[in-house]
């Protein structure tokens, strides 16, 4: 015996409902809570920064989705970058050669989040790479 049109009607509004309500909560969590918590980009032996030489960017995440770093809005090389966890904090670390002098604004977000990315702003002059160290004039 098959069910009354109005029964009919009222399964497939149900079953229609719940799909809409599950699609909401699956493309709404990935923008729960993803969050760049801490950036820091280590000068090493450096008197600063600058061009040709290479820094580590590190940031610190909540989550552990990709992290996108950029210099001044453009994606570094090597970004995104999948972090790691250690004690408990999600890390993504990446490689930074800055090519031109001047501002450099250096941020990084987690794709999807509802949060600001964490950004620094940093003066990058003229660098000679001695190896072991960068001389910045």
């Amino acid at each position: 015996m098959s069910p009354t049109r109005p029964t009919r009607n009222r399964l497939i509004t149900t079953v229609l409902a719940t799909a809409a309500a599950a699609a909401t909560a699956v493309l709404a969590a990935p923008n729960a809570g993803a969050t760049v918590t801490n950036l820091s980009v280590a000068t090493g032996t450096s008197n600063g920064y600058g061009t040709g030489c290479s820094y580590t960017i590190t940031a610190s995440a909540n989550t552990p989705r990709p992290v996108t770093f950029t210099d001044n809005n453009v994606d570094i090389p090597g970004s995104p970058v999948t972090p790691t966890n250690t004690n408990g904090t999600w890390t993504a670390t990446l490689t930074w050669i800055p090519a031109t002098t001047g501002t450099h604004t250096i941020s990084a977000y987690q794709p999807y989040s509802v949060n600001r990315p964490q950004s620094t702003t940093l003066t990058v002059g003229t660098g000679m790479n001695a190896g072991s160290a960068c001389l910045v004039m």
